[in-house]
């Protein structure tokens, strides 16, 4: 399933849904109502006319003629595509170098309250484009050179050096240097969970072994943070030991990869949605629909 359809399905009920209200007493404004404003007055996003908008559960989201625009509401995790940074389609991606490209980026996470010492390291990823042609006598395909397309930004997160192996932000900037996407997933990480974390960082600087694998070697262990994807319901956060392991048959090259706690047991995935054994949303009105555990 693409990105692009993944958000789609975020907006399904939005538009007849009714907008929670928050802010001070007396002054009531919706969700969607700071959403646009965070669109146009913060992030300059040329919107032009907002044809859907809404709030259900923990989204909130607009969509224009050419932008989606959504934010979860119990993290810091924002969608923006604007169908017009499609460079076969005739729009026009950032000209300028990588350097330009990086700081625009990282003053974007600025605007969005994502702290800077938040962010562990930047780089630029590009598309890498072709197209091919049929020819009629040898009745074979023939592709043409392959061209540098678009460029994003991927930004990495730590906290106090600790990683936050499931937070990233993916910018990609037009033309004009306004966003043409941004896939941000950045959420708030309680103070024990960050405690933890650095207690089994001091753990493995102490020694700490994982547990063997049949067929495989340790490849590196470091002690991090995971947490729930950028669309679902709820958030778990999780402090723990990462643990790759190299196949020792090289021919296989997937690499395992386990997600451990301190006495070297598995640690459950962070969940998507909630339980099964949970009462449905309907009846649970009110529910922030998050529940922090300690998170990808």
């Amino acid at each position: 399933m693409t990105t692009r359809r993944l958000w789609a399905l975020t907006f399904l009920g939005l538009a007849a849904a009714g907008c929670a209200t928050y802010g001070r007493p007396g002054r009531p404004t919706t969700e969607v109502d700071r959403l646009e404003d965070l669109a146009t007055h913060v992030l300059k996003l040329d919107l032009g006319k907002v044809e859907k908008r809404g709030a259900e559960r923990n989204m909130a989201g607009l969509r224009s003629q050419h932008v989606l625009f959504s934010e979860r509401l119990d993290s810091r995790t924002y969608f923006v595509q604007d169908d017009r940074f499609q460079v076969d389609q005739g729009g026009e991606a950032f000209q300028g170098t990588d350097e330009e490209l990086i700081h625009l980026a990282r003053q974007i996470l600025g605007k969005l309250a994502i702290p800077a010492e938040e962010i562990a390291s930047a780089a630029v990823l590009t598309e890498k484009e072709t197209t091919a042609h049929l020819d009629p006598g040898a009745r074979v395909y023939v592709p043409a050179p392959v061209r540098s397309g678009r460029r994003f930004v991927e930004l990495s997160r730590s906290l106090v050096g600790v990683p936050v192996f499931s937070s990233r932000a993916l910018i990609g900037l037009k033309g004009d240097r306004s966003i043409g996407f941004i896939e941000a997933h950045w959420p708030e990480i309680p103070a024990a969970t960050l405690r933890e974390a650095q207690n089994l960082r001091e753990l493995i600087q102490r020694g700490w072994r994982p547990p063997a694998q049949s067929g495989a070697t340790v490849e590196s262990v470091e002690a991090g943070i995971i947490h729930s994807p950028a669309l679902g319901f709820v958030m778990d956060v999780y402090p723990v030991i990462r643990v790759i392991y190299a196949a020792e048959d090289r021919s296989v090259g997937r690499k395992a990869v386990l997600y451990l706690d301190r006495n070297g047991k598995t640690v459950p995935a962070p969940r998507t949605f909630e339980k099964t054994d949970q009462p449905p949303a309907s009846s649970r009105r009110g529910a922030s629909g998050s529940v922090v555990r300690n998170l990808r």
